[in-house]
């Protein structure tokens, strides 16, 4: 680590001169050896004047009692130093090159790509997993809490790491990583939230059944909202897929247009058949071809196949426009593919046009805050049911089976203001920490490196830089070595397949040495 600035030499004495237990006064020990500290504004050279209580009778004789230093135990850069760095990581989406030069460019400081990996993790460790004793105050004085539950899996059959998050506030309650999803695993990482004994009004979540009975469990007299957006993506699946199946069979007729619209305008252009705006809305109608096969939509409430269909029929009438005033082969092939294709596909079109207006009804029904909602919803999709086509029949009937089965906490919202409809928020929240991640490590699939961090992740996304910097200052040095334990461990449980293999091997020859009665080589 490299600065041109000249170091201030400090020496530091602990915060309160008189004894905790007989309030004499501390007498001088010894001073620490000297070392540098970096931080935004200055280079610290400091020692520290580390005192003890003499008084015999004193249950605190001999206890050593060090000063408070502007940077944790055993680390050369300050706390503001470690709150800028975790910040432009967790708040910025920075990668840790941007974060090098970053310090380089506005406060000298030259710190290798190693460091601002080791200072990250030392940022989070201290923060924690965990909400402070004070935010939870203050969350107990507020009242009416609503905490909402989700879990990501990043890796498919692996670890799943599970959030509850406060509704009104945002605050990551408790955040931890699980190898299984059975009930008495959910109901032992729920246990932390009910020793918070905080005044919940409501719990929102999905449908996954060891949830939903570790709620019932441990919560049994609190409204329980089951999230709305889930049952529409599970009621919503069979038309999805029929929906992205409509969409590639459309897809796979496409390749041949957006070819024609490259080298042969181009000649045309050249040779003076086009002129310049043509060729620009040319150009600008091959765009939107382009974009048009490669764009993709996220379930349930955008329907990929119908509108890419929709935009098929747009450009058909922008090709026949065109066909009119400046006729050519080109366009007179591209117009001879897209009309029987469109034609073709028509009764499918309909026929999904009719499955989403159904949904989208369905979608009304949940959004009613009518006191006869649950029994307006079960009307509809029997109504459906009566007046349906045959090849739907089949399907709304499945649709009714499963309404039913939800239909118990779909519409408990009702019962408190507080409580939302879907767990979308906590959704949300999940995703953008996964694209934050990805961001900061360079990694399409980080799915391990999400895991060993994510539970300190959730928590440094909802402090600023002034309370991150405030919270890791108040930390310890007894508290700082069981954060950084408890970090170490959860990181040393995420090893590759290869280590694990090895450090199996070494056990398993150790206890056959053991059952042999030779000893452990060490």
């Amino acid at each position: 680590m490299i600065s041109t600035n000249p170091p201030e030499v400090k020496t530091f004495d602990p915060n309160f001169p008189f004894c905790a237990g007989c309030k004499q006064p501390l007498e001088a020990a010894y001073i620490t050896h000297g070392r540098t500290i970096y931080t935004l504004t200055k280079i610290l050279h400091v020692r520290g004047n580390v005192k003890t209580c003499s008084n015999k009778n004193c249950r605190f004789k001999g206890k050593k009692i060090e000063p408070y230093m502007p940077a944790p135990k055993g680390c050369s850069v300050g706390f503001d130093v470690l709150a800028e760095i975790g910040c432009h990581l967790t708040h910025e989406n920075k990668t840790l090159d941007e974060v090098r030069n970053w310090l380089e460019d506005n406060y000298s400081l030259q710190i290798c790509l190693k460091s601002v990996a080791n200072y990250r993790d030392r940022f989070l460790w201290l923060l924690g997993s965990e909400p402070s004793k004070t935010d939870l105050n203050n969350l107990r004085s507020r009242g009416n809490v609503v905490i909402s539950i989700d879990g990501i899996e990043p890796n498919k059959g692996h670890d799943i790491l599970y959030i509850v998050r406060d509704v009104t506030s945002s605050m990551i309650l408790a955040a931890e990583v699980l190898e299984k999803s059975a009930t008495q695993d959910i109901i032992g990482f729920l246990q932390k939230i009910v020793e918070m004994q905080l005044p919940i009004v409501g719990i929102v979540s999905d449908k996954q059944a060891s949830i939903v009975k570790a709620v019932q469990t441990l919560f049994p007299s609190i409204p329980y909202q089951l999230c709305q957006l889930h049952f529409i993506q599970a009621i919503s699946k069979v038309f999805n897929a029929r929906d992205k199946i409509f969409q590639q069979e459309l897809k796979a007729s496409l390749h041949s247009i957006s070819t024609i619209f490259t080298k042969s305008m181009k000649d045309h252009h050249k040779e003076g058949k086009i002129s310049d705006d043509q060729y620009n809305i040319i150009q600008d109608l091959h765009r939107c071809i382009k974009a048009i096969v490669t764009r993709t939509k996220k379930y349930p409430n955008k329907t990929v196949g119908i509108q890419l269909h929709d935009d098929l029929t747009n450009i058909l009438e922008t090709l026949e426009m065109f066909d009119d005033i400046l006729p050519l082969d080109e366009f007179r092939y591209a117009i001879d593919i897209l009309r029987p294709l469109l034609g073709l596909y028509e009764q499918e079109y309909q026929a999904l046009q009719d499955r989403r207006s159904f949904i989208e009804g369905i979608q009304e029904c949940l959004i009613s805050k009518k006191s006869t909602c649950r029994e307006d919803l079960i009307d509809y999709i029997e109504d459906y049911i009566d007046h349906a086509k045959l090849d739907m029949v089949a399907h709304a009937k499945y649709l009714l089976k499963m309404t039913k089965r939800w239909l118990g906490g779909l519409f408990e919202y009702l019962k408190h203001p507080k409580i939302p409809r879907t767990n979308g928020a906590l959704e949300s929240f999940i995703n953008i920490t996964k694209r934050k991640h990805r961001k900061i490590t360079g990694q399409k699939h980080n799915g391990d490196s999400l895991l060993r961090r994510g539970p300190y992740l959730a928590q440094a996304t909802q402090y600023s830089h002034k309370e991150a910097e405030k919270k890791i200052r108040s930390v310890n040095n007894e508290t700082e070595k069981a954060k950084r334990a408890q970090f170490e461990e959860l990181n040393n449980r995420r090893k590759t397949i290869r280590q694990a293999l090895v450090n199996l091997q070494m056990k398993t020859s150790s206890l056959i040495r053991q059952l042999k009665g030779v000893t452990p080589i060490v």
